[in-house]
């Protein structure tokens, strides 16, 4: 009895080890085990190449669908049915395309096969929300008759698990009601929100007028303290949890509420200049880039928070800052307006030469010789046209050359018996001198030549004469100085008598009008016969000044 258990015993453990072995037997070599090939593949255990058609049975494929033998036992998929769990999808295009599970047929627990996901609707085999609107697939296509793969089926702005869970309205209707609003548009609870706005934006409820029971509807809700509600927020398409959502220190309510600007840009109007330092002066118009519309944008205006001429306003709110006539635009060569530039109010003219000259806006005398800009451009088009002086040079008013005649008494230094200093120069404000302001600084002289009057009482004269254009020493003409001793006393310098010379030619300008110019001539005299005031002429563009101080 105990002999016969034992041997028992032996037997079974012997009969198990074989039956291992036998499960993991490739007897013929093909990458099967006998097991597999026998019970899955149904291929001859004993014959690698069962088919004979020159592939091992292990890389054969028996169900043709492209999944070889061996690759399907490993994926679990049955080797001799190509769609092992009959969605309609392959086994390898499963594993290898659609990474769904080849053995389930609805990968997602959607109520829809994968087949019909993939070929059918076009939604994604793996997710059972494939548009994210709260409704599964399968319930989209067979209760609803909504796209599983569009959220709004019915465009009207409330997606289709809202409707269907929430609003309770026909997910397949725009307007649910025929009122003439979408379902989306409409306000279910009255709380100044749209329902869409509440689904999918603020995430209160839309059959709630206050889904937190604070006792402040929900479009009224203000959470950052800025004066807007949250209903106001959302059509200024500023941030409901900031308060400033421009960072320009204006808060989105006063923005909107007071200045009419944009919460979402700190410089509304885009001229340059913020939207709080343009409330902060108060006369700017953020909103309008070109406040005075004189083709200068506001943050370009010279000074633009100053009041140049005094006339209570400030020159971005002045088109002609200076009052000099010519307006801002033309003086600072704009020669296109910008959108912004209300043309019809006539407060912009185009430069006439595009912005190749230019003068001062804030100074209405750009050449500081005494004449006004408007006055030297007569037409005020920013062109120095014919007849018309250049307002950016002062020689063209008044500021021309000047001899000044000083006597040295006798004596002097540089002349035992007295003489004259004769210097010459424009007019310019060259250094400190001041623009055509008559006298001859000695900052604007230009050459200088002292004349001693002679023994026996003989004594120098000066002597101007006028250069015509082309004269050789001067193209555009200009002014002759001749000095020397008076050797014949007839009070006449005679050419003989000229011990030097100075030439005072008329400078060329950038623009016409100076093809005119020359110098005006003057008078001879001797040491008796010159007053304070010599002479003064003008000609053309240059005047002629020259005088003598009284002897020391």
């Amino acid at each position: 009895m105990f002999m016969r258990s034992l041997a028992t015993v032996v037997c079974l453990g012997a009969c198990l080890s074989t039956a291992r072995a036998a499960s993991v037997t490739d007897s013929d070599g093909d990458g099967l085990s006998n097991s597999d090939e026998s019970n899955l593949v149904g291929t001859n255990p004993n014959d690698d190449d069962s088919d004979n058609d020159g592939f091992l049975d292990g890389v054969d494929d028996q169900d043709g669908d492209a999944l070889d033998n061996l690759g399907e036992i490993a994926a679990g998929t049955d080797p001799q049915d190509a769609d092992s769990d009959g969605d309609g999808l392959n086994d390898y295009r499963e594993l290898k395309a659609y990474g769904t599970n080849p053995i389930v047929a609805d990968s997602d627990g959607d109520g829809l096969s994968d087949g019909d996901e993939v070929l059918a609707f076009g939604s994604d085999a793996n997710v059972g929300d494939s548009d994210g609107d709260d409704l599964p697939d399968g319930q989209e296509v067979d209760f609803y008759g909504t796209g599983p793969m569009d959220a709004d089926t019915d465009g009207d702005g409330a997606w289709d698990g809202d409707e269907v869970l929430v609003l309770k309205t026909n997910p397949l209707m725009a307007d649910s009601d025929s009122n003439g609003v979408s379902d989306g548009k409409e306000d279910a609870d009255g709380d100044g929100l749209t329902n869409h706005q509440e689904t999918q934006i603020t995430h209160t409820d839309p059959t709630e007028a206050d889904s937190d029971g604070d006792g402040t509807n929900d479009g009224a809700e203000d959470a950052d303290g800025d004066g807007l509600g949250t209903a106001a927020e959302l059509a200024a398409g500023s941030d409901s949890a900031l308060a400033d959502s421009d960072g320009d220190t204006l808060s989105d309510g006063v923005e909107v509420g007071t200045y009419l600007t944009s919460p979402l840009d700190a410089d509304s109007d885009d001229d340059g200049l913020s939207d709080v330092v343009e409330t902060t002066q108060g006369d700017v118009d953020p909103n309008d880039a070109d406040s005075d519309d004189d083709g200068v944008l506001d943050a370009a205006e010279r000074r633009w928070d100053e009041d140049s001429d005094g006339d209570q306003l400030v020159n971005a709110m002045d088109p002609d800052a200076d009052g000099d006539g010519v307006l801002d635009g033309t003086e600072m060569g704009v020669a296109t307006a910008s959108a912004d530039t209300n043309v019809a109010l006539g407060y912009f003219v185009a430069d006439a030469d595009t912005g190749r000259t230019t003068t001062d806006m804030v100074k209405d005398d750009t050449d500081g010789a005494g004449v006004p800009d408007g006055v030297e451009d007569a037409n005020q088009n920013g062109r120095v046209d014919a007849d018309e002086r250049d307002p950016a040079d002062p020689l063209d008013d008044g500021a021309g050359a000047l001899i000044l005649i000083e006597d040295l008494p006798s004596g002097d230094t540089q002349c035992a018996n007295g003489g004259r200093k004769v210097s010459v120069g424009f007019d310019n404000g060259e250094g400190a001198g001041v623009p055509a302001d008559g006298v001859l600084s000695p900052d604007e002289v230009d050459a200088e030549t002292v004349v001693c009057d002679g023994v026996d009482g003989l004594v120098s004269l000066t002597t101007t004469t006028k250069l015509a254009i082309g004269d050789s020493n001067c193209e555009l003409g200009g002014m002759r100085v001749d000095t020397g001793i008076d050797d014949s006393r007839d009070a006449v310098l005679d050419a003989d008598e000229v011990d030097s010379t100075a030439f005072i030619c008329s400078p060329q300008a950038e623009v016409g009008g100076w093809g005119g110019g020359g110098c005006a001539g003057g008078e001879a005299g001797g040491a008796g016969g010159l007053g304070l005031a010599v002479g003064l002429a003008l000609l053309g563009l240059l005047a002629l000044g020259w005088a003598r101080k009284a002897r020391g």
